[in-house]
């Protein structure tokens, strides 16, 4: 992530318009094949409807789509850019396995220069992985691996993610703007590489910190934005050291709810960064976490306790689920 707030209400405005991999759950999300209108297929070898996702979505998805359609995507890797656009909602993208089914992109001109980008609304995505190459290629070439490589850029609104990978090293997951949903996902990275205004919860997904740096960098802007990161019941592990955020945003919202930090966390756990001095506007908080990285008796004295109606907010569906759209759409979860 670029270090410069200002180029962030501009990208802002401009996009508007190994570790055990994660503690899965004990039966994966199964889809509800009724309620799809038609279903395609993408192998890259042949033998489905598509050689390409990026095909499969220009040609299979029709413009301002109504109703869900799934793309079961055979396993493979696929190294094309996946833009799903804003006019293409109700996809239902599904791979076979997140271990077997990637997408991968070399890329780094610009932020948005990501292995998928979802503009659309309504998108469902289960058993894929998502990863920018460009950092191991630096890496390898001169030992140098923290330069902006986004694997995935979300900004559709009502988007989930379940047993999905996104591997990077710097802003792997540009949570950008909307209410998304992840779970049983596997996120890898060490500067800011969970970052954006998104209104997200990431529900028993592991963390992996693959170096010294940031996990998060939320940007949420004023103090009436209904934004912010939930991270429940999730594991944080890895190498470190690492803060658990820093403020991308005057209002940053950055909550741990019930889950294990490894001693990776640094003493001081938090970073104001652009905002010191302003500390009382940020909310950032740990609650009935666990683990060694869980002391925080050193924390910053500004981090925020919470009360239990707040905690009560965050943690439910009030935070991001009001009118309940993760149970509705076509995914059974465990």
């Amino acid at each position: 992530m670029q270090s410069s707030y200002h180029l962030f209400i501009f990208i802002s405005i401009t996009v508007f318009c190994s570790i055990g991999f994660l503690r899965l759950s004990n039966a994966a999300p199964e889809a509800e094949p009724t309620r799809f209108l038609k279903t395609i297929t993408v192998k890259a070898t042949g033998g489905g409807d598509y050689k390409t996702i990026g095909d499969a979505i220009a040609k299979g998805v029709p413009e301002d789509n109504t109703k869900w359609i799934r793309i079961i995507v055979f396993s493979g890797t696929y190294t094309e850019k996946v833009v799903i656009p804003r006019n293409k909602p109700f996809i239902f993208m599904d791979g076979q396995s997140w271990g077997k089914t990637v997408i991968a992109h070399n890329g780094n001109t610009n932020l948005q220069d990501s292995a998928i980008q979802v503009a659309a609304d309504n998108f469902v995505v289960r058993h894929m992985t998502f990863k920018n190459t460009y950092n191991t290629m630096v890496l390898q070439k001169n030992g140098n691996p923290r330069v902006q490589a986004v694997a995935a850029f979300i900004q559709g609104d009502k988007n989930s993610f379940y047993e999905c990978s996104f591997i990077g090293v710097q802003d792997t997951l540009w949570d950008a703007l909307g209410r998304h949903y992840f779970r049983n996902c596997y996120i890898e990275g060490s500067v800011d590489f969970i970052f954006g205004n998104g209104q997200s919860v990431y529900e028993k997904c592991t963390i992996n910190v693959t170096g010294s740096g940031f996990i998060t960098a939320h940007g949420r802007e004023t103090a009436t934005e209904p934004t912010g990161f939930v991270f429940k019941y999730c594991t944080v592990t890895g190498s470190g050291p690492t803060n658990l955020g820093r403020a991308w945003g005057p209002f940053s919202r950055v909550l741990y709810y019930k889950t294990l930090l490894a001693n990776i966390i640094t003493p001081e756990g938090w970073n104001a960064w652009y905002f010191k001095g302003k500390e009382k506007n940020l909310v950032y908080a740990e609650e009935g976490c666990t683990g060694p990285g869980a002391d925080t008796s050193k924390r910053v004295p500004w981090r925020k306790k919470l009360s239990s109606t707040e905690l009560s907010f965050f943690t439910g569906s009030s935070f991001n689920n009001q009118d309940h759209w993760i149970e509705n759409q076509p995914i059974r979860r465990s």
